[in-house]
């Protein structure tokens, strides 16, 4: 099961993790870390982007507790070992943007007996 370091602190952009497993998935990988700040696709949010060691993460997804870091490379020589550099979300701007957005939409729902929008 991954550590969720998103519901600790939405607004970190660093963090330290070990590379548990890397599972080759066409011309990318499948990335799984003991931790990450990485939020996952769900419940209407994107997945964040962002950089693991060399390696840009493509999406993030998450299936039974543990979330999996699609990436364009592996981001460490093996599995077992510390990253050689902290994963950063260097994407943040977007991150918030996509809190912001959902938080939004989940205030205008349209009214289920005419399709008006909520005040």
């Amino acid at each position: 099961m991954t550590e969720k370091l998103f519901y600790l602190d939405s607004h970190l952009q660093r963090f330290s993790a070990q590379v548990e497993q890397c599972v080759p998935d066409g011309e990318n990988w499948q990335i799984v870390l003991d931790r990450t700040a990485f939020f996952p696709e769900g419940g209407g949010q994107y997945a964040d982007t962002g950089i693991l060691g060399s390696a840009r993460v493509l999406d993030v997804q998450e299936k039974d507790g543990v979330i999996f870091h699609r990436t364009d490379a592996l981001p460490s020589q093996r599995q077992d070992t510390p990253l050689p550099s902290p994963p950063e979300l260097p994407a943040f701007p977007l991150h918030l943007y996509h809190q912001n957005t959902i938080s939004a939409g989940n205030l205008c729902r349209p009214d289920p007996s005419g399709g008006k929008f909520d005040k």
